[in-house]
């Protein structure tokens, strides 16, 4: 048996990872297909008005109800995916390159180059996550695209201490030092040696990680600084909505579940690729 399909067994067989599975599989499903038809596949156009009665509670002709303008909230809420999905999936895979990269360079060379390499992660990871990429945010403008540049510039460090103190972990071994010995450079030592053996652990990480940056994002979309109104966005109906918490409740409560939903999802995925990978 392949080693890709024993993980994969031992993923499916893991309850809450394979949860979390589903609800990831769904979210990437969801992303792409409104990504490729935009909003011919949905139930009503996310921005067209008094597609049903103001305020209409959820029902089975509008699985969310309606907002005050009539809008249809269901798909409101799934023609918002992409953006949530494609931010984060690019803000995650570029800091795990950066990290993996910047990250075995910094532990292999060690020296006055780890030193200033460190000084530098400290600084960013000195200040909250969320004020950071908020003030890169309000300096570079508001949009989806301003905000995945921002979350980019804030979260390579995390990345890059991780890998680095992974890195540290297995740069004593035998093996790698036979490499060094041997006059290999530093360049095919971290691609033949280093990121494949620290790579699972940064995968898990980064895949609970997944959840994470949806959260800030949300909390940007929240504030204003992605998409513009009457387009929709996760966070930016939490916010338009919220004053109809007692009088309408699933118009915040919808957006903000499908929110968390994500979150734990990707969470429960990452816990079961963890035991998958038998990862300590």
């Amino acid at each position: 048996m392949s080693e890709a399909k024993s993980f994969f067994i031992k993923l499916t067989k893991h309850g809450t990872g394979l949860i979390g599975l589903i609800i990831v599989l769904t979210i990437i499903a969801i992303s792409l297909i409104v990504a490729l038809t935009g909003s011919s596949l949905l139930p009503y156009d996310p921005i067209e008005q008094n597609v049903g009665e103001p305020m209409e509670s959820p029902s089975l002709k509008h699985f969310f109800g309606t907002d005050k303008l009539g809008r249809d909230l269901f798909s409101r809420v799934i023609y918002a995916t992409p953006n949530d999905f494609f931010v984060s999936f690019s803000v995650i895979v570029t800091a795990l390159i950066i990290g993996l990269v910047i990250g075995t360079y910094s532990a292999l060379k060690g020296g006055i180059v780890d030193e200033i390499l460190m000084r530098i992660i400290e600084v960013f990871m000195a200040i909250p996550a969320l004020v950071l990429a908020m003030a890169v945010a309000v300096a570079l403008g508001a949009g989806v695209i301003n905000m995945m540049y921002a979350l980019m510039f804030v979260w390579w460090p995390w990345y890059t201490r991780m890998a680095r103190g992974e890195t540290l972990r297995i740069v004593n071994s035998k093996y790698i030092e036979a490499a060094v010995g041997s006059g290999v450079n530093n360049f095919k030592i971290m691609l033949r040696h280093l990121i494949p053996n620290i790579f699972p652990t940064m995968l898990v990480f980064a895949t609970i990680d997944f959840g994470q940056v949806i959260l800030i994002y949300s909390g940007l979309s929240y504030l204003g600084l992605s998409v513009s109104p009457p387009w929709p966005d996760w966070g930016e109906m939490v916010n338009s909505y919220q004053n109809y918490l007692v009088y309408a409740p699933w118009l915040p409560l919808f957006p903000g579940m499908i929110i968390a939903t994500v979150v734990i999802g990707f969470g429960l995925l990452g816990d079961g690729i963890r035991d998958a990978l038998e990862l300590k």
